[in-house]
């Protein structure tokens, strides 16, 4: 997540831990974080041992990488081709963090992040 990280009502963390963690093909959907002007999300992911190991480990809304669904929600890949939407490669045991920068309040940040679903098959 990174050494100390900000306050909640800045920004906030949530850790993605799928049930599978073998590098097999995982989804997650979600919708967006309700952050204010400028706010902005990023997926990054790691290996078992807490470092970057793949050229393509982050996605961000920040720098449009991240292309949201027709509803506005967001689908993100983890090894399922280069074909599926948002795809960050991963490796067995990874790990992942969503961190969502300017919130609109931290009480509202907290209560979306608790829905948010983590990868699975």
């Amino acid at each position: 997540m990174g050494f100390g990280g900000l306050p909640s009502e800045h920004a906030y963390y949530k850790v993605l831990l799928a049930d599978d963690r073998s590098g097999q093909c995982q989804t997650m959907n979600f919708d967006a974080p309700p952050l204010g002007e400028n706010g902005f999300f990023s997926i990054t992911t790691y290996g078992s041992d807490a470092y970057v190991h793949t050229e393509k480990f982050a996605l961000s809304s920040r720098k449009d990488e991240l292309k949201a669904n027709k509803d506005g929600s967001y689908t993100v890949n983890f090894n399922c081709g280069e074909q599926a939407i948002n795809n960050i490669d991963v490796e067995e045991g990874w790990t992942g963090i969503l961190r969502m920068y300017k919130p609109n309040s931290d009480k509202q940040i907290v209560s979306y992040a608790k829905g948010v679903e983590q990868p699975h098959g």
